[in-house]
């Protein structure tokens, strides 16, 4: 019977938490986790909690130290009865009692007798609790693997229905993968023809240049016609004033015509520079709008000619950067987290990454590809440009936006709504979104007090109190914002609070 005492390294008068540390201690140390293929550690592993099993509950362990104590009793006796047989077959003398007095002949008799029962007495008791230990270990035992036999059936059954599930969802994600590569397909056709259209805009928008200069030279002769008229009229007025042969109603009359021809003739400039500016614009539109959809098939057709290389595994181009591949092997690992052939994807995810993110493993890869180092160098080039354009593209957006919403405000300003005139105040006197003008932002928000709005009548003070937009006048100040606090403004509030302190 094994000393699991001895297994776990502790004493047979170790206390239940003496126990439970040394087990805890050598699982740790025997786990296979950490001995992988190790047949000796797991043979360890398997013995401490086999003796935890056994004396790691302190009701097993009674019965465990019992049925041992039984046992070590049985050895005794068994090696009592062996030391006299190997006496007698040694030549011993057969008859002990030969010699010996009466007296101690009785004597002898009497101890012998009592000493043979104690130890057939001993060896019965002991036989008898170790065969009924070991049948309860036996029922015991039989059971267990009974109940296991029984939940790893039910497993069993369990994981063929998984299996059926999976096989069903693959097939539902196989015809999913079938109808995304034709909407795929589809949406490719699309841009292409996008891009035709887009050239053919081109095309179109130069007959409107060329209609734009038609009407630009009407408008630069226009305006060449009223720069003849206004050094006509400048004459005039010079032969008029050195003739004196006019009267002071006609002078007054031809200045005005006169500053009527240079009104004219600014406003005329004026859209033409507009008209210039707008028609630059839209060129500009669509030649960045056309240089992102170029690049971006480019990529598209790219990553699914190499989609069953490495590159496509983790998803990147073969001209990504190191960078960008780590990045997408980590969120690779992540979207396989938990999926049902994660550890086989990951394995071939590991294996792409191990390639592409070693440079020499990667040029030798690139090289089987028929990729050359000319070609990556130039798609980034290319990808630097898109991204630039990109950039161009949302700045452009952005302004536009602003200038969409500073005229949405005007309009609602001009129309009474004083929340409006308040922000585009605030937009003039910081600056944000457009030019810092603070003649503008006491403009707007003076015509938010004038409709009742409390906190542009408290900006408007602090215009005041500050000088910017106006001329600084502190009593003119303080009388605003005293006047928003009565209006109600919780910033004029804070304001007076923060004064008196």
């Amino acid at each position: 019977m094994s000393n699991y005492y001895t297994i776990l390294g502790v004493s047979e008068k170790a206390t239940d938490e003496e126990i439970k540390q040394a087990y805890r201690m050598l699982a740790k140390r025997y786990h296979p986790d950490l001995h992988p293929g190790d047949a000796e550690a797991a043979k360890r592993f398997a013995l401490v909690n086999e003796a935890n099993e056994a004396i790691g509950d302190p009701v097993k362990r009674k019965a465990y130290d019992e049925k041992r104590s039984a046992e070590q009793r049985l050895a005794a006796a068994r090696a009592a009865a062996a030391s006299a047989a190997a006496t007698r077959s040694a030549g011993g003398n057969p008859n002990p009692m030969a010699g010996m007095s009466q007296g101690a002949r009785t004597a002898y008799a009497s101890s012998a007798a009592g000493a043979a029962a104690v130890i057939n007495d001993a060896y019965r008791k002991g036989y008898n609790e170790g065969m009924a230990a070991a049948s309860a270990q036996r029922n015991t035992t039989a059971e267990t693997w009974k109940r296991s036999a029984e939940s790893w059936q039910k497993e069993a059954e369990n994981r063929r229905s998984d299996v059926e599930t999976l096989r069903r969802e693959l097939d539902a994600m196989r015809r999913k993968c079938e109808e995304q590569e034709a909407e795929t397909d589809r949406v490719t056709e699309l841009l292409r023809k996008q891009i035709a259209k887009t050239r053919d805009a081109r095309l179109d928008g130069e007959v409107e240049s060329a209609a734009a200069a038609d009407l630009r030279e009407t408008l630069e002769g226009k305006i060449r016609e009223l720069e003849n008229a206004i050094r006509d009229g400048e004459r005039k007025i010079e032969v008029e004033r050195e003739a004196r042969r006019f009267s002071d109603a006609d002078k007054v009359r031809l200045s005005r015509e006169l500053s009527h021809l240079r009104a004219e003739n600014a406003e005329l400039k004026e859209k033409l520079s507009a008209w210039e500016e707008y028609g630059a614009s839209e060129e500009e539109d669509e030649t960045l709008q056309a240089i992102a959809d170029e690049w971006q098939l480019k990529v598209k057709d790219s990553k699914k000619q190499y989609k069953d290389t490495y590159y496509g595994t983790l998803g990147v181009t073969f001209w990504a950067t190191r960078e960008e591949i780590e990045t997408a092997y980590f969120a690779t690992l992540k979207k396989l987290k938990g999926k049902a052939d994660e550890e086989q994807r990951r394995k071939i995810a590991d294996e792409a990454f191990g390639t592409l993110h070693d440079p020499q493993a990667r040029a030798s890869y690139n090289i089987s590809l028929g990729v050359t180092d000319g070609q990556i160098s130039d798609l980034r080039r290319e990808e630097e440009e898109y991204k630039r354009t990109q950039e161009r593209i949302e700045e452009k957006f952005e302004a536009e936006t602003a200038a969409a919403h500073i005229a949405e405000l005007t309009q609602r300003a001009n129309e009474g709504d004083g929340e409006a005139a308040l922000e585009l105040g605030v937009l003039y006197l910081t600056g944000e979104t457009i030019q810092k003008d603070d003649t503008q932002a006491t403009h707007w928000f003076s015509l938010g007090a004038d409709v009742g709005n409390a906190d542009a009548l408290y900006n408007l003070g602090l215009c005041y109190l500050n000088g910017e937009g106006v001329e600084a006048d502190a009593s003119r100040g303080v009388e605003l914002i005293n006047q928003a606090l009565v209006k109600g403004s919780k910033l004029a509030e804070s304001f007076i609070k923060d004064a008196n302190k």
